[in-house]
């Protein structure tokens, strides 16, 4: 039982590293600029870390200013999870804003 979790762990931090290395080399060849990077306390986590970045426009045929922001959380049992958000702000578009979708994440089961 004990080496199923530890493989089950394994394979999720691979999972996350492919995923942090693909969205990293977006990150640095796109010139974005890291607005923050805090740890967060989230009940029923045993560490959590959210990060909020700006990405400059890039050519297209409507380029426009990239806003992301991106929470990793180690559950008290474990278990990781990762939330990732990211949306164009474009004037006169309805704004969804990826701080609030990221902060609005909660834990089942967790008290407070």
């Amino acid at each position: 039982m004990r080496a199923c979790h530890r493989l089950r762990w394994a394979g999720e931090v691979a999972l996350v590293a492919l995923v942090f290395a693909v969205a990293l080399g977006d990150f640095w060849t796109a010139k974005a600029k890291i607005d923050s990077d805090e740890k967060v306390d989230i009940p029923g986590a045993k560490e959590a870390h959210r990060l909020t970045a700006t990405v400059p426009p890039r050519a297209g045929t409507d380029p426009a200013e990239i806003k992301s922001a991106s929470l990793d959380v180690l559950r008290d049992n474990g278990d990781t999870l990762t939330v990732v958000v990211a949306a164009p702000q474009r004037d006169g578009d309805d704004e969804l804003d990826p701080e609030a979708v990221v902060g609005s994440l909660r834990l089942s089961g967790a008290s407070g």
